[in-house]
């Protein structure tokens, strides 16, 4: 007799391990076996991701469409495995071609622009994210002069508010005037415009960073707008504005986005309630 080959085909990875290979788990011809598959998946000591798939030559049954993709198997979450809803890139036409079509769990892992990853953590703890968005500017920082001390201290406030040591209003006033010094880095005459323009941008970026710790604040947007102009002022200091600096930089702070918001917890906020099924 001639084989016929599985429908469906599922398998396991777990999500504390970056990039792990991926183990066979099972195989289905019917959409009602993979679901029991699905609610089999109860009893994991830690998170994993089961993926089901099917085979691209054949159209599955209608009803075996929302059994396709990945689950999160997550004790945290509840018994039952929960599916993994497709993220919207929508930071920027480039993002969202780039995200089309990619499972979450690995995007998260692979992407190398910080700011498109910041764009997908509106379900984030904010203080996460604004933590992340300080990393990012404390890199671009680097060797900044130590006159410019108010960006500094809008990274410091930023990151204090955060830990639950400082105020909203000395939040606001840091962010207030680390945004003072960037408008008065960009007037400036004393220094090269390069020079100028990366104080000015790096100060800016201080100033977004520390109004995202604010409580009236659009945390991703504030964030978003921290990492860009932290990134354009790496650019402008190394003379490549636009540039492998700008690539590079965004590809450090993606790792610095990734330390603070693991891929676990931006699984966790796509999470669908389980699907039901007739």
């Amino acid at each position: 007799m001639r084989r016929v080959d599985p429908l469906f085909t599922l398998r396991l990875r777990p999500v504390i391990s970056p990039l792990a290979p991926w183990s066979e788990y099972d195989v289905a011809h019917d959409p009602g076996v993979v679901r029991d598959l699905i609610e089999d998946l109860r009893d994991f000591a830690e998170p994993t991701v089961l993926r089901v798939a099917r085979r691209p030559d054949v159209e599955p049954p209608t009803r075996a469409r929302g059994l396709l993709g990945d689950w999160l198997c997550d004790r945290v979450l509840g018994d039952a495995p929960r599916p993994v809803r497709e993220a919207q890139w929508t930071f920027s036409e480039n993002a969202a071609i780039w995200g089309k079509g990619r499972a979450l769990l690995e995007a998260w892992e692979q992407c190398e622009n910080g700011t498109w990853m910041v764009s997908l953590c509106a379900r984030i703890d904010p203080s996460r994210v604004v933590l992340a968005a300080c990393a990012c500017v404390r890199d671009a920082l680097g060797a900044e002069p130590s006159t410019e001390r108010r960006a500094r201290r809008a990274i410091e406030v930023a990151e204090a508010r955060c830990r639950g040591e400082a105020t909203e209003d000395e939040a606001s006033f840091a962010s207030a005037e680390a945004a003072r010094a960037a408008e008065e880095w960009q007037s400036s005459t004393a220094a090269p415009v390069a020079a100028r323009n990366a104080a000015s941008l790096v100060a800016s970026a201080a100033s977004s960073a520390c109004l995202a710790a604010t409580p009236t604040a659009d945390v991703v947007n504030a964030a978003e707008g921290a990492l860009e102009d932290a990134a354009t002022a790496v650019a402008w200091r190394s003379g490549s504005y636009e540039g492998r600096s700008r690539r590079a930089a965004l590809r450090t702070f993606a790792d610095l986005v990734r330390s603070h918001v693991p891929t676990l917890l931006v699984l966790r906020s796509y999470v669908s309630r389980p699907r039901r099924h007739p």
